[in-house]
């Protein structure tokens, strides 16, 4: 019995994380955008590595946050908006800085 609710208490907790992260990426669409064009790289090493270690994705991911930064930083100043975060993802400069 104690398991049980053990168990349907981390759940709840969950599926809690869970619909607060969509609701804050639903907020900060333009940042979310930016993000995940940005860090797909990082997302297809994370399928595909199978090593214990987790290193090729520590060191892609880091480097390619870093080269996000500076294009997220720069969408901030021009204006927090889908339509400017979507010209700078189709700006293909800003695609080959990312990557």
């Amino acid at each position: 019995m104690a398991k049980e609710k053990k168990a349907s208490s981390k759940k709840g907790k969950s599926t809690l994380l869970l619909c607060g992260m969509i609701l804050t990426a639903v907020v900060i669409l333009p940042t979310t955008v930016i993000f995940f064009i940005g860090m797909l790289p990082t997302i297809v090493i994370r399928l595909a590595d199978k090593s214990a270690e987790k290193s090729r994705v520590l060191t892609i991911g880091f480097m390619n946050f870093a080269a996000c930064f500076p294009i997220w930083f720069q969408m901030l100043q021009a204006g927090h908006k889908f339509d400017i975060a979507l010209s700078f993802i189709a700006n293909p400069f800003n695609i080959v800085i990312m990557y």
